[in-house]
């Protein structure tokens, strides 16, 4: 909702600790690659919307590309309008 261009829309943190936009809990998943940052992501949670099923997930820094499972990605995108 409202003006979509020039607005911070995410934050990734390498190297130290982020508690402006962070809870206090820090925790370490394993990799499931050795290729690339996979990891299980056990849940999801946007706006009213919440998924635990659990599923395999890539953190790639390089695109602003968000991609998934279709429903949940279809679910995402509903909440954000």
């Amino acid at each position: 909702e409202g003006n979509t261009e020039n607005v911070l829309g995410g934050i990734y943190t390498y190297g130290a600790i982020d508690t402006t936009n962070c809870g206090t809990i820090i925790a370490y998943e394993p990799l499931s690659s050795l290729s690339y940052y996979q990891f299980k992501m056990a849940s999801i949670s946007f706006g009213s919307y919440s998924n635990d099923k659990g599923w395999q997930a890539v953190s790639d820094t390089g695109t602003s590309h968000m991609a998934g499972p279709a429903d949940i990605v279809q679910k995402i995108a509903a909440e954000a309008g």
